[in-house]
């Protein structure tokens, strides 16, 4: 787990291990964080001896005591064996030849979450080579209960509801909203997040299931009732529901755009929470803006964070449920998050 290079004998210590950030220069080794602590048992960053090392005070099986039990996080302080080498690296000075004007402090070797686009590969393969290990099943039951959220929302017509009602009582007979029992639920991307929100929708709504994915084998989803289709088209013209659970890549860079949102059907409600950039925004702000579709519903933009200056026009349709790639922001994800992303990086580097 040794560093190349000159250290530091002081250890530098900074609190919060969510995003931990490696800035390694031939000179200087410093660990900092780019976000908060997210439980105050979670202890203090150091370098030491050429480590980066991190005491997690955390053991897997155990429970975090509550946050607000100061005493009890205080005990926990110490009690972690795990040592975690960092997460970004500033490469900049080390390999010149890569320089890029986007390039810097933010390559990630570590992702928290499954989408790979904000990485980039050969420069990671010109690093460490280290293992990029995605998170599996760790997000799964957060986002998809997001995804449910943000469709029911749209479906039962709540925001606009709410909207109407900060200026006049809104009569209840005005208020006509989809049901959600016995659709066609549409899934592009057949991994763990698109099985489970099928399987949801499935078993909550009686929902048909029509997916499709270029790579999935045959036999995927075996014990889960659905029709697999070789057609992307066919999703997205019969979903009465289309969710969109595939990476950002250069294929499926606007995958859904105005040609795509034109051949959905009229009331169909369209759900991104997978990337920024599937879903080509322009297009949906003008689809919607001519009265297609139900409404829609983003957990995820183009620009992050999104802002009323970039998508006020969007959000001006009352049948737009945004929010800002929040579909693992519950205290239990990001718990488990950042211990299953120190972990890999711990196993990796135990095998080395």
């Amino acid at each position: 787990m040794s560093v190349s290079g000159d250290h530091p004998k002081d250890a530098t210590k900074i609190t919060g291990p969510l995003s931990i950030k490696f800035e390694w220069t031939p000179e200087l080794v410093k660990i900092g964080t780019s976000r908060g602590a997210i439980h105050p048992s979670i202890g203090p960053l150091e370098i030491s001896n050429g480590l980066a090392e991190c005491n997690l005070k955390y053991r897997p099986g155990m429970i975090l005591p509550d946050p607000a039990d100061t005493r009890e996080c205080l005990k926990w302080v110490g009690l972690s064996d795990q040592k975690i080498i960092e997460v970004e690296h500033k490469f900049n000075d080390l390999f010149p030849e890569y320089q890029e004007p986007k390039c810097g402090y933010d390559e990630k070797y570590q992702a928290y979450g499954r989408g790979y686009n904000e990485i980039r590969f050969p420069l990671i393969d010109r690093m460490l080579k280290l293992f990029i290990q995605g998170m599996h099943d760790d997000h799964k039951e957060f986002e998809y209960t997001h995804i449910l959220a943000l469709t029911m929302t749209i479906a039962r017509d709540i925001r606009s509801i709410t909207t109407r009602q900060m200026t006049k009582p809104v009569p209840k007979e005005t208020c006509n909203g989809l049901t959600l029992y016995k659709k066609t639920l549409g899934i592009i991307g057949m991994g763990n997040i698109g099985r489970t929100v099928a399987e949801i929708f499935r078993g909550a709504f009686d929902a048909e299931i029509i997916a499709y994915d270029v790579f999935m084998p045959d036999n995927a989803w075996p014990h889960l009732d659905h029709k697999r289709v070789q057609d992307i088209q066919e999703v997205i013209k019969n979903a009465d529901i289309l969710s969109v659970h595939v990476p950002l890549t250069n294929e499926t860079r606007d995958l859904i755009s105005y040609k795509e949102i034109q051949s959905m059907k009229q009331n169909a409600i369209l759900i991104n929470a997978a990337r920024g950039g599937i879903v080509n925004e322009a297009d949906l702000t003008k689809a919607l803006s001519e009265g297609h579709l139900w409404g829609a519903g983003l957990d995820c933009h183009e620009h992050e964070p999104p802002s009323f200056e970039k998508y006020g026009p969007l959000w001006e349709n009352l049948n737009v449920v945004s929010t800002p790639h929040i579909g693992a922001a519950t205290r239990q994800a990001q718990t488990a998050s950042a211990m299953a992303a120190v972990n890999n990086l711990y196993e990796y580097l135990m095998s080395l």
